[in-house]
């Protein structure tokens, strides 16, 4: 296996306005996302759901 890559998200008090609509950004990406995950059924997908969830609910806090 190899490292195809690394997402780091690193929330803290002090955004920008530009910071906070690069979060939306990547926010709205993840929902759509997930919402066409949703419509293919498969193993392979329930996997790529479950950490596109993950990435929500880190950016949703």
């Amino acid at each position: 296996m190899e490292l195809r890559c690394v997402i780091a998200i690193v929330r803290h008090g002090d955004h920008i306005p530009k910071q906070k609509m690069k979060m939306e950004e990547v926010l709205d990406i993840t929902r759509l996302l997930l919402a066409e995950l949703e419509k293919e059924p498969g193993g392979e997908i329930e996997e790529k759901t479950g950490k596109l969830e993950q990435l929500k609910s880190v950016l949703e806090m």
